[in-house]
């Protein structure tokens, strides 16, 4: 009975050691991602994302694909060249992530069709990641608030400054 007893201690602990390593590869994997996103890695980021990847995001009424996405990071890094997305806090749980965090970035360049505005945004979003357990991204739901973001840009430059 004594030996069952430790029998089951070990596997619970090793069960808890795997599932604590699969966490921090879930969560280095997030990390990689948003890093190579505002370093304008965009093929990098392409290699994190399975073939039949997709993503949900406010501004798109349909799922995006793998193609269709590196085009819309490619875009908004060309339109913020010093965009950075800040990890506020994450969680791993089965084959999941959560991430809370704040995209910043000054729109210099153009950005889908639309001229610089040089005003800058930040934004608090919400992303939800599923992985494949070999280490790629299957999906991804995103989730910010759009009008506030295109009333950061759209914003006069120096709005409330009697000067202009």
């Amino acid at each position: 009975m004594k030996s069952l007893f430790i029998l089951s201690a070990l596997f619970v602990a090793a069960s808890f050691s795997t599932l604590r390593a699969q966490e921090q590869d879930a969560g280095k994997i997030v990390t990689n991602y948003f890093a190579w996103i505002d370093a304008g890695k965009i093929d990098a980021v392409g290699d994190l994302l399975t073939d039949d990847f997709t993503v949900s995001a406010p501004f798109s009424p349909v799922p995006i694909d793998k193609m269709g996405w590196k085009g819309v990071g490619e875009g908004f890094k060309s339109g913020f060249s010093d965009m950075h997305h800040k990890i506020v806090d994450w969680f791993a749980a089965g084959n999941k992530v959560a991430v809370r965090g704040v995209f910043t970035g000054t729109n210099i360049g153009s950005m889908m069709g639309n001229p610089a505005t040089n005003n800058k945004a930040e934004v608090p979003l919400t992303a939800i990641f599923e992985l494949d357990g070999k280490g790629k991204i299957r999906s991804l739901d995103l989730k910010f608030d759009m009008k506030s973001f295109e009333a950061q840009l759209m914003a006069a430059s120096g709005a409330g400054n009697a000067n202009n």
